[in-house]
């Protein structure tokens, strides 16, 4: 059915708009049994309008708790490639990766320690700390301290964001749903509508006179 697309391509505020204004059209039909199916269909309306004002402050909530660890993610990997580089450079190793001082810290090197999930990033940094901290002879000991505090601060970010995430997720499913429900609703009211109206006149039109149709029934045109 052409009226699927259009319905499908309008924005939820549009699809709010038109919904309400066929509800009206259907409540003012001569046939009751027409006009019983306004309320059904504001009932889905509600649903969705209720569902699109929970969704709507979670998704600042979700990019800002987001936002939080990725900061505090550029923080802990800041300090790793500044100690990596410190640690190579001419006044230690001088670029020697195969010295004992740098694998204890980075055994498989510290570029695939940044492109790591951020769970395995943080299971090495405290292995780090955790050397560093045993090991005050490394040359590198005096970055254990800051390490310790930033990988914290990344750490205490994760749960704000996971349930941040989720609360957002679960809302945006259920906007959705509810949109999908109040599609179906307006499509189904067409369709009857439309059935209703060639009972009426016997007629038989073709696509473009049955698009205007289904737009005038949703009372949008």
């Amino acid at each position: 059915m052409r009226i699927s697309k259009t319905i499908s391509a309008m924005s939820t505020s549009s699809m709010i708009e038109m919904g309400r204004k066929h509800a009206a059209k259907l409540s003012e039909h001569p046939n009751t049994e027409v006009g019983a199916l306004a309320p059904g269909l504001l009932d889905k309306i509600d649903q969705l309008e209720r569902a699109r004002v929970k969704r709507r402050p979670l998704v600042n909530l979700w990019v800002e708790t987001r936002q939080a660890t990725e900061l505090a993610d550029d923080d802990v990997d800041t300090d790793i490639s500044a100690m990596s580089y410190e640690l190579l450079g001419p006044h230690y190793l001088k670029g020697d990766r195969d010295a004992k001082e740098y694998r204890a810290l980075f055994s498989h090197g510290h570029i695939g320690f940044i492109n790591n999930p951020i769970e395995e990033e943080l299971t090495v940094v405290n292995h780090i700390v955790e050397y560093l901290s045993e090991h005050p002879e490394h040359p590198m000991a005096h970055w254990a301290s800051s390490l310790k505090i930033k990988s914290t601060a990344l750490h205490a970010t994760l749960a704000p964001k996971k349930i941040a995430e989720d609360a957002y997720r679960e809302a945006r499913d259920t906007e959705q749903q509810a949109r999908a429900e109040l599609g179906r609703a307006l499509r189904k009211s067409v369709f009857f509508l439309r059935a209703e109206m060639r009972d009426s006149t016997n007629s038989k039109p073709g696509a473009e006179t049955e698009k205007r149709e289904d737009l005038k029934i949703l009372n949008v045109s």
